[in-house]
Formats: C-alpha cells, structure tokens, sequence
C-alpha cells in the first residue's frame, strides 16, 4: 500500500549472485542506461532492510493496529482520495498557447494509484504522446533539480510490449492511435500519482487543494512547449 518504509524487511543470502536471481528492474524506479548506485539495488528480497526500520514498522502497528477501525480507516480514507483525485483528471484539459492538453486517466482506480496521460488534441502519435509525458515526468521530479521547491511531483512507468503484451492497446487505441502507432512506439508512458493522504476524502481539503495542482500541471506543460521552441 505504500505506508510500510521502503527498506522495511530483509533476507540473508551467502552468495553474492543470488541478488541477480531476486533482482527485478522496474520501469517506475530505474531509467534504462541510467548509472544505479549499488546502494540503491533492484533487489526485491534483499535491497536496503534496515531492523531498526522493521522495529519501527512493528511499532507503528502496534500504534494503528491492522485492522478496520486502524490500519483499514487510514487504507479506506486514502481510496476516497484517490478517486476525488482521478474525477478531478477526467475531463481535465489545459490551453498553452494555440495548443489544447488532455488529462486521460487509464483506469478507473480501485487502489491508491492513478495512471494517467497528457495528450495534445488532434494529435495521435503515440511516439510524440510518450515523449510528451516523460518530458512532464522530468518538469515534476527531481530532473529538474531540487524537489523541495516543486510544487507537484509525480512518478512515471512504461507500458511496453515485452512485458504487457498489446494489453495497453485498448487504451490509447481509444485516443485515437492505430495499430500501426501503437506497433511503432511499442509503449505507452504513463504518469503514476499515489495518493497516500487520508485528508484528501474530505471534500474541502481536497478543493483547497485541486486548484494549486492545476495551476502547477499548468506552469510545467508551459515549460516544456518553451523549451521545444
């Protein structure tokens, strides 16, 4: 779900080649050719477990016990928000100069993850929709430099043929893309958001909030067609 730590857990190995049998490379977390630290390992099983962290994990659910009225009120809050968040992306669309930018969620969230795309209206290139939305990726990460400062961060991942098939083709072929495009790109790139807040299902903390999210999709779409003069 997202509310264990990262390097909660852990396994001991005796051979050093065992973290190439364990180990999975993740589109969302890893660029292809990007240089990797070996601290920051692609080990499902082994990675970075501290036991302090998996203390903490123990006390925190001793403190919110899983169950329904602890652990399952923060999960049940946070997939109200989720789905405030992807109505407020369906339908959503931008105006950049004499360009038109779409919002397309994928899916219809049934956890606390919304995938969704930017597409330019009237354009179905699926090569140049993908470019569109990593270039977006690189506006709200840390690519651009500081997080701390960026008012909306977002992750991204690839829907690609070697590993899903045509399965994503149903969705941008209803965006308009051939067979054809969807054959040439191989890919859909997607944005992911985690809505992991339980404070976003109440309707007015969610509406004090959806216009500074626009306003800064707005400021970052605006940065990239500068940038592409």
């Amino acid at each position: 779900m997202g509310y264990i730590p990262y390097s909660a857990g852990g396994i001991a190995i005796q051979d050093i080649r065992m973290r190439d049998v364990i180990s999975y490379f993740a589109t969302y977390v890893f660029e292809k050719g990007a240089d990797i630290p070996a601290l920051l390992g692609a080990y499902i099983l082994e990675g970075s477990k501290a036991g302090a962290t998996a203390a903490s994990v123990w006390a925190a659910h001793k403190t919110l016990p899983l169950n329904v009225t602890g652990y399952g009120k923060l999960v049940g809050a946070s997939i109200e928000g989720v789905r405030r968040f992807y109505n407020f992306l369906s339908g959503l669309e931008f105006k950049v100069g004499d360009k038109t930018i779409e919002v397309h969620p994928l899916t219809d969230p049934d956890f606390n993850m919304v995938d969704y795309v930017f597409q330019e209206e009237g354009n179905n290139n699926l090569v140049e929709m993908n470019e569109l939305n990593h270039e977006f990726y690189n506006q709200a990460s840390y690519v651009t430099g500081s997080i701390y400062g960026n008012e909306y961060l977002t992750s991204h991942t690839d829907f690609a043929i070697p590993d899903y098939g045509n399965s994503p083709f149903k969705f941008v072929n209803n965006l308009g893309v051939t067979e054809e495009g969807w054959e040439e790109a191989g890919k859909v790139t997607v944005l992911r958001a985690a809505v992991m807040t339980p404070y976003m299902n109440k309707e007015e903390n969610f509406d004090y909030f959806a216009p500074k999210i626009k306003q800064a999709m707005q400021e970052k779409l605006e940065a990239i067609y500068e940038d592409r003069k």
